[in-house]
């Protein structure tokens, strides 16, 4: 339908409105358009009847909610041009009559007011919600010629209930481009925009001085203002609905609390009569602040994405991509997946492309005999195979002109040889060219066994010695490093060798120590036959090219043996040579400085140093308790107990003193951590946390004043608890309580309570403490010591071991020393079963505290833990004279 445009007018002494079909805007959507501002020519009214039936039906239902009576028969006239269909522009002429006879307020005289909402017969001014609002928005922000900055927009507040995500985006463009807006319930919530049902006097003289005997201004007692706060009610009501329905990690739910706060006015925020009304607007605010910054991480997600895909070679644009994939959150990612689908699997496509190319960039083959027989790709294709052949030699800096000239007719992939040559002995790791010269070394020796008919290939000792490493299988790691993987050989599906690589940073560091660059050349051909000629149209069947050193040749033929009639062979191959440069410093052979300094805050304002400058501090770095967890993650991560809040800690065997504030921050001398290897520093930087809460007392206690703490921390308490009531057990009753399993190790390991510090930490902690104890207890042992049982009665671990307690001490104390236990167990369970008010009884009975930080919530679990250990151990161990007195 056309685009109905409304405008107020004046003529004679009858308030006047029209309707006229603006024949400049598209037809495709629907808005009304108000301006405040009286014009110069008036036509009294034509065109079809139904629909001026229909407008006068909207103007009776919407005059009849007035609060002012005095106005409810003032006669307003209205020309119709003809082709309007619907009933969205229901809200613009009620919008248009109110004008029309009250006039507009001060603040808004000077707006064009655009309205769009549907008023449907026997709603009593109800504005309902109309179709394709987005594109009535989408009008809005087009047409500007004739909606300019400073525009009010008006419309159904029911169309922001609606589950289109857009919307909200849209109405923040129109909110940035300069049309204010509102949303609205009832056509009385607009009674601000009309002096004579506002109370605001004296807004047009000259309209006064016309209609003299119209009332223009009711008194403010007179006017009713419930309409608007029921209105202001049904939108504080959906707030704290939807505040009440927030799961944070549902983005359809926060986008609707989101859109709950947006249809909030100004009015309904200064309200003092609505309870919490502060909370539900903060939450609203977080939700919507929440959405903002989502829709600007997809926002720069699409934009670098798209320019990558534009230029998919382009390795800058790329990792831009990546970077802002990788800056989604899993909530952005969840909003995503209906309308992004296809943009995340290519993000996911680029990141497998990124982690190939980094896997090449950062290892460097050391030697190379591979084979590959390809799955022909398309049907012409009968037969595809690779060959890469690689060697190298780490080569002293005074001879590295002399290597320059060699190629791979002088390294090839012929195995290595120890001997006696016509100039003395030959050494099997020296690299050589048929002279007594030696030039530099072979980082892997091929070893060929005739007799054997195999090729074994080492690692050249000085290589592993210098780097510290370890061989376990095919792989070498530097346990110094956390068990960093340094090298690894690969081998074909015959067992053969056929790859030796570094890591790039490993091999720089060893090259500078010894000042040495690693020479590398290579070989590569692909053979593919062809049912067809491929049609290269090279001359001769031939193609050759060289850039400096490299040299690349090509050729085909007809295949004539072992393949059907017209086969094609077609072989290309690649000879390459080049340098692998010496890194800049050697920090782990040589002893150089990390040039690549970790910061660390040192005062509550978080202003961070670089670690040189710790070495003369004496104070202390405060750090979140995840570092626990990251440092254990290394296979040599170690975490020791010296009292009840200190103990050591580190990736490594090399351990730094630690304690546990108040607030669960690990806090450690800031000397000590200056004294770490660079790539441990790292790991504790990114874990730095700003000062608060104090140096832990007992730490402070132990360093400064040589007084350790005599407290014991329950962690070191888990396994001699657990030893303790298998003992007394069995001397009572003659049989093993607890089974043996190979995780408990593992358990004990992980039982501490920094784990609490993760998401759902605590129910996990829940877990390892409940396999540690209640999923090891042997059920039919324990009931077998039941004196009154039920034959057919069936009891968990929990169950049997209370029932065996009340035979020695009264039901209610032994459902007392079980009370923790039941506890830790209902958690472990929490985030598969459990409620909200469930989860906080199993909290309660395990005796924490939900508002104390979580690694002291995890402390209090393990504590409760061993201390009912220790009462079922202390009432088992009860002697059976006891026992029979009760």
């Amino acid at each position: 339908m056309p685009l109905p445009v409304v405008e107020r007018q004046h003529a004679s002494s009858t308030k006047c409105w029209r309707i006229s079909d603006d024949r400049e805007c598209l037809a495709s959507a629907q808005a009304g358009i108000l301006p405040g501002q009286p014009i110069a020519n008036f036509a009294v009214m034509t065109g079809d009847q139904g629909n001026s039936n229909t407008f006068y039906q909207i103007i009776r239902e919407t005059r009849g909610s007035e609060p002012n009576n005095a106005m409810l028969d003032a006669k307003t006239r209205v020309r119709l041009d003809s082709g309007f269909i619907g009933n969205s522009f229901g809200l613009a002429v009620a919008i248009a009559d109110r004008s029309a006879r009250y006039g507009f307020s001060k603040k808004v005289v000077n707006k064009r007011i655009v309205a769009t909402g549907a008023l449907l017969e026997k709603h009593q001014g109800e504005v309902e919600a109309i179709d394709h609002f987005l594109d009535k928005i989408a009008v809005v922000q087009h047409f500007r010629s004739i909606i300019p900055k400073g525009s009010l927009f008006i419309f159904p507040l029911k169309n922001l209930a609606t589950d289109d995500t857009r919307v909200a985006g849209a109405l923040k463009q129109l909110e940035e481009s300069g049309i204010e807006y509102r949303a609205v319930a009832h056509i009385n919530e607009l009674n601000d925009l009309f002096p004579g049902l506002s109370g605001e006097v004296d807004v047009d003289e000259k309209t006064a001085a016309e209609s003299p005997e119209e009332p223009n201004q009711v008194p403010p007692d007179s006017i009713s203002s419930r309409p608007a706060e029921d209105a202001s009610d049904a939108r504080t009501g959906a707030l704290r609905a939807a505040v009440d329905a927030l799961n944070a990690t549902e983005p359809r739910s926060v986008q609707n609390l989101a859109d709950a706060r947006m249809a909030m006015t100004s009015f309904d925020e200064s309200r003092e009569d609505v309870t919490g009304l502060k909370q539900l607007i903060s939450s609203g605010d977080n939700a919507r602040s929440r959405i903002e910054e989502s829709n600007r991480r997809i926002a720069d997600f699409d934009r670098l994405l798209s320019s990558w895909t534009v230029n998919e070679a382009d390795g800058q644009r790329a990792t831009e991509a990546m970077a802002s994939y990788r800056n989604l959150e899993a909530f952005d990612l969840s909003r995503m997946e209906e309308d992004h689908g296809d943009d995340v699997k290519t993000a996911q496509r680029l990141e497998q492309l990124i982690v190939e190319s980094d896997q090449r960039v950062s290892r460097v083959p050391l030697r190379e005999s591979s084979t590959t027989k390809s799955l022909s790709p398309a049907d012409d294709i009968l037969e595809a195979e690779e060959f890469v052949g690689h060697v190298t030699a780490a080569v002293k800096w005074s001879d590295r002109d002399i290597v320059d000239q060699f190629g791979w007719e002088d390294m090839d992939l012929t195995p290595h040889r120890a001997g006696m040559e016509s100039w003395g002995y030959r050494s099997a790791d020296v690299f050589t060219r048929w002279s007594p010269d030696e030039l530099g070394i072979n980082l892997v020796i091929a070893q060929q066994l005739d007799e054997l008919s195999q090729e074994i290939w080492h690692v050249h000792p000085d290589l592993v010695i210098a780097l510290g490493l370890v061989q376990e299988g095919d792989r070498w790691f530097r346990p110094a490093e956390g068990w960093a993987e340094v090298i690894r050989l690969k081998r074909g599906d015959d067992g053969k060798p056929n790859l030796v690589e570094i890591k790039s940073e490993f091999l720089m560091d060893y090259l500078v120590a010894r000042d040495m660059s690693l020479f590398c050349s290579s070989y590569s051909e692909r053979i593919v036959v062809t049912a067809t000629d491929p049609g290269y149209n090279w001359p001769n069947e031939k193609y050759e090219e060289e850039r400096g050193r490299d040299k690349l040749e090509a050729f085909t033929r007809p295949q004539e043996y072992g393949y059907p009639e017209g086969a094609f062979f077609t072989l290309g191959a690649i000879w390459r040579t080049e340098w692998v440069e010496p890194g800049k410093v050697s920090i782990r052979i040589r002893g150089d400085e990390d040039p690549h300094e970790s910061t660390f805050a040192l005062d509550h304002q978080g202003h961070r140093v670089p670690v040189s400058k710790l070495h003369r501090s004496m104070t202390w770095l405060y750090f979140k308790p995840e570092l626990a967890l990251a440092l254990q993650r290394y296979r040599g991560g170690r975490l020791h107990w010296h009292s009840q809040e200190t103990g050591a800690l580190g990736a490594t065997r090399s351990t730094l003193h630690f304690g546990v504030n108040g607030l669960g921050l690990i806090t450690v001398f800031a000397k000590d951590v200056g004294d770490l290897h660079g790539w441990e520093r790292r790991v504790w930087s990114a874990h730095n946390a700003t000062p608060e809460g104090g140096v832990c007392d007992e730490l402070f206690s132990a360093q400064m004043q040589c007084v350790p703490a005599d407290t014991t921390a329950p962690e070191t308490e888990i396994a001699p608890s657990l030893d303790r009531l298998s003992a007394v057990f069995e001397d009572r009753y003659g049989s093993k309580l607890l089974r043996d399993h190979d995780t408990v190790e593992a358990l004990l390991r992980r039982a501490h309570r920094f784990q609490a510090a993760e998401e759902a930490g605590l129910l996990a902690l829940s877990k390892d403490l409940t396999r540690l104890f209640l999923e090891r207890v042997n059920v039919d042992e324990v009931l077998s010591q039941i004196s009154n049982k039920a034959p057919k009665e069936k009891l968990g671990s929990l169950k049997s071991l209370e029932r065996l307690l009340a035979e020695i001490v009264a039901p209610d104390e032994a459902r007392t020393i079980m009370g923790p236990l039941s506890g830790i167990y209902d958690l472990r369970s929490a985030d598969a079963h459990l409620g909200t008010s469930k989860i906080e009884s199993a909290m309660m009975r395990a005796g924490i505290d939900d508002q104390e930080p979580e690694a002291i919530q995890g402390r209090r679990l393990i504590q409760s833990f061993v201390d009912s250990i220790n009462r079922i151990s202390d009432t088992i161990a009860k002697p059976h004279a006891a026992s029979a007195d009760h």
